[in-house]
């Protein structure tokens, strides 16, 4: 099967986090590839840490129509079109409740014409340690969490994704 062999030979795929980022499927013997390729797109999982397949269909809302595994239109079409692929990463802090748009546009970045602009904006921000809303502190985080700090790790980011 062709198709599935893109997403296997994809940049984008990545079986080791992709077993491991989702609870459901660490005990699992199963072809992960063929589960993305079939499932799990359609459950929201991201194929690795580098591509939401999730945000890839919000920013092309074409390929949400088509009905096509996000992934595997990148690979396909998507790559020849300069389409941008949005890091699992971005999917984080766009669905964080403690990410707020407008508190982040007032106090950091008044030029973001939307949500996702304003989470790309804060992930590739180089000053890390700003606050994405009056309800996270990003210094009282790295206050509790020295590790992290330590690691250099965005606080927002560390604590959407490990709690």
């Amino acid at each position: 099967m062709a198709a599935l062999e893109k997403i296997r030979n994809s940049d984008f795929y990545d079986e080791a986090w992709y077993k491991s980022n989702y609870r459901d499927l660490k005990n699992l013997n199963i072809d992960f590839a063929l589960h993305y390729f079939n499932y799990g797109w359609r459950q929201g999982k991201s194929p690795s840490f580098g591509f939401s397949g999730d945000m890839y269909l919000a920013a092309y809302p074409d390929v949400k129509t088509i009905d096509m595994n996000p992934l595997l239109h990148y690979e396909t079409y998507g790559k020849k079109e300069k389409r941008y692929v949005i890091p699992y990463a971005v999917e984080a802090i766009y669905n964080s409740t403690y990410f707020d748009d407008a508190y982040y546009q007032k106090n950091h970045n008044g030029k973001s014409t939307s949500r996702l602009a304003s989470a790309l904006d804060y992930i590739t921000c180089k000053d890390n340690l700003r606050n994405p809303s009056e309800h996270f502190d990003a210094d009282a985080y790295l206050e509790s969490y020295p590790d992290v700090k330590e690691d250099g790790v965005m606080p927002l980011l560390h604590f959407e994704l490990h709690g």
